[in-house]
């Protein structure tokens, strides 16, 4: 499947407000969706980090995987208002360009050398102490 057939696909499932809830297990068999943004406690305030690691780590890998993203998504700061809205419609300007054929393309090798040659000046910089 090419790249923009799978963005599409992306948009069109986060095109309501479903992307803003996510699954969290209710038991082996029935998930709930809840607001990502309600806090989360824990059940046992007594229990230790080492405590809870070691249970999570008796866990299958998915469902280790799943907490593990779950951990770090809870670190991220919450999104201003209006941004997810403005990518999605900033993703579907640029793919009703492509569709129309109104869109410019870079050759891969070009934006690779492109974004190297800045990572380049940026540790140069860092290293004599002059950023752009």
């Amino acid at each position: 499947m090419c790249v923009f057939a799978r963005i599409r696909r992306w948009v069109e499932r986060r095109g309501s407000l479903s992307w803003q809830r996510r699954r969290v297990a209710t038991g082996p068999t029935r998930p709930a969706l809840v607001n990502a943004s309600a806090q989360n406690s824990c059940q046992d305030p007594g229990m230790s980090r080492n405590a809870v690691l070691a249970q999570a780590l008796q866990l299958p890998p998915e469902e280790r995987a799943d907490v593990a993203k779950r951990l770090i998504g809870s670190l991220d700061e919450p999104a201003d208002e209006g941004v997810e809205a403005g990518w999605l419609a900033e993703i579907e300007r640029r793919l009703q360009d492509v569709d129309r054929g109104t869109a410019k393309f870079e050759p891969w090798e070009a934006v690779r050398d492109r974004i190297a040659a800045r990572l380049r000046a940026n540790r140069d910089g860092m290293a004599t102490g002059c950023l752009d």
